[in-house]
């Protein structure tokens, strides 16, 4: 149900809809900006939240970072469907517990773990911890025993194991409705239950993935989600953050649908007077007689191209767009391809990817040049010192104002390209 809260509607928890907050960069909005400073060296980068419309039957990118429940500590319960967990703190998304103090009255943080884990962070008779508060870099200067497993190499912060839980309805879905529950990152050892079966895990604390719920949802009742993350030891060279440190996203479409990341874009061959666009599609569940129906837009929302071919499982569509306005550095223009799957003319589902279209040489005379111009490269590693990774929404115009600091910075060096960690 929607309450008003200072003028903006919010959704209480346990519902799907609108979710408020401090807004963060786009992945398009980070692609124009990192034209517009740098040249960007980055892999893949996952979108972060933004204000979306009320959850729909048939929709991607559906904000789900609201309203769960959080407890530090480790239990073979957490994971019930049963389970009473309003007593638990709440807790919105993206979170971090390592930049938070330990409660010294919780004495089940890390009580399942290996004794291997737990030392550094445990006094063995006791099993409480040894110190309080995110940092601890004064007891290992003196020698003490750390709370940080990792010392220095974690930024002195500790780790563990955290359960998030949310209990969330889904409206009526078709027949051949598929939810899908998108992680941007959660760092790290995150193992997912729904109703209390374990539906999959992901080990990384740095890549984005997704789990299928359908066949474990009870479509007419309450559905409770669990994820276990698990930080343990010094499993990073810095301060690597512990939690959901990301927003999530529900996916709910048909079974004719996009694969997971199934949409490609390449320009093999591109000048000033002509470019070639391949686009890729993996499709699932390819049934006769659909559709892949792919449109290009310009910077300025035109259609500049329009084609369309079966959906089969691996589908792919050639353009040739005449004149063209290219990527480069000091002008990061970007096209759209709207990618829809349709079944007697009716769309079934639709993918959206911003792509440049510009032309990468490399030789040994002029190193790197881009559209025929030499570029040369001059950059920095960005070690994320100055912030924590999973904003407070209550700190979110600070960190705001720091990032926008740290751009200024940049901006004065002056660099081409940048190397940001953790992305990879």
């Amino acid at each position: 149900m929607a309450v008003k809260v200072q003028g903006r509607e919010i959704m209480k928890a346990g519902a799907i809809g609108p979710e408020g907050g401090e807004s963060a960069l786009s992945r398009r909005a980070s692609l124009k900006l990192g034209g517009a400073m740098t040249l960007w060296a980055l892999g893949p980068q996952p979108a972060m939240a933004q204000t979306a419309p009320a959850f729909l039957p048939d929709r991607r990118n559906q904000p789900f970072s609201l309203g769960w429940h959080f407890c530090r500590g480790d239990d073979a319960g957490f994971a019930a469907r049963t389970l009473d967990h309003k007593g638990w703190r709440q807790v919105d998304l993206p979170h971090d517990w390592s930049i938070e103090d330990l409660d010294p009255a919780d004495g089940a943080v890390n009580a399942t773990l290996l004794p291997v884990d737990t030392a550094p962070l445990w006094d063995a008779a006791g099993k409480v911890p040894k110190s309080i508060g995110p940092f601890d870099a004064g007891r290992a200067l003196i020698g003490a025993t750390s709370r940080s497993a990792g010392g220095r190499y974690t930024g002195h912060m500790a780790g563990g194991v955290g359960w998030y839980r949310k209990t969330f309805r889904l409206p009526a879905l078709p027949a051949d409705g598929r939810v899908e529950l998108m992680f941007d990152g959660v760092y790290m050892n995150a193992e997912i239950w729904l109703n209390g079966t374990a539906v999959g895990r992901h080990v990384y604390g740095y890549t984005p993935f997704g789990v299928d719920l359908t066949p474990y949802l009870d479509p007419s009742g309450d559905n409770v989600l669990a994820v276990r993350v698990a930080n343990l030891g010094g499993n990073s060279r810095w301060y690597s953050g512990s939690g959901i440190y990301r927003p999530i996203w529900l996916n709910v479409t048909r079974s004719l649908r996009f694969a997971r990341w199934g949409v490609r874009v390449t320009t093999p061959d591109v000048s000033a007077q002509s470019a070639t666009i391949h686009i890729g599609a993996g499709v699932e569940a390819p049934v006769p007689g659909a559709v892949l129906q792919v449109d290009i837009r310009d910077a300025q929302g035109r259609v500049v191209a329009r084609r369309q071919g079966p959906a089969q499982a691996q589908t792919s569509l050639a353009f040739d767009i005449a004149r063209p306005s290219l990527w480069a550095p000091r002008t990061p223009t970007l096209y759209h391809a709207e990618c829809s799957l349709l079944v007697d003319g009716q769309e079934r589902d639709r993918m959206t990817v911003p792509f440049g279209i510009r032309r990468i040489e490399v030789d040994a005379q002029q190193g790197l040049k881009i559209n025929g111009v030499p570029v040369k490269l001059r950059g920095a590693v960005s070690i994320m010192t100055m912030a924590i990774w999973a904003r407070p929404r209550s700190t979110g115009r600070k960190n705001a104002r720091s990032n926008c600091c740290w751009r200024a910075a940049i901006m004065r060096f002056g660099p081409r390209i940048i190397r940001r960690r953790p992305l990879f």
